[in-house]
């Protein structure tokens, strides 16, 4: 059995990412993007807030979804989507300002 690993930089000018087989980089490209591995391709797209899509396509076109290193940040944010869902979707607002409204004679 071989390991590849795909390491993605999307919050950059230009995203890209970075494929590993075995702990050596062998591959490296702006997304979206298309890997040749064994038997088979791994496909990388990002999105406007992060990756939309890491999927392994088989020769035969089965497609399966590529999941986080168990000890990255990723799977943590993952696992808390999946747990706490409620609080994972809802509309953080964070106060960037504040706008104070002056009378006229203030000017």
């Amino acid at each position: 059995m071989v390991t590849y690993a795909v390491d993605c930089k999307y919050f950059v000018e230009e995203p890209r990412a970075d494929v590993y087989r075995e702990g050596r980089h062998i591959a490296s490209s702006k997304l979206p993007a298309v890997f040749p591995v064994e038997n088979g391709v791994i496909e990388v797209a990002a999105g406007s807030y992060g990756i939309k899509r890491i999927h392994y396509v088989t020769e035969e076109e089965t497609e399966y979804p590529l999941w986080p290193d168990p000890c990255s940040i990723r799977d943590l944010r993952l696992r808390l989507d999946h747990q706490f869902p409620r609080i994972s979707h809802r509309p953080w607002r964070i106060p960037f300002g504040e706008t104070q409204l002056l009378p006229e004679w203030a000017y």
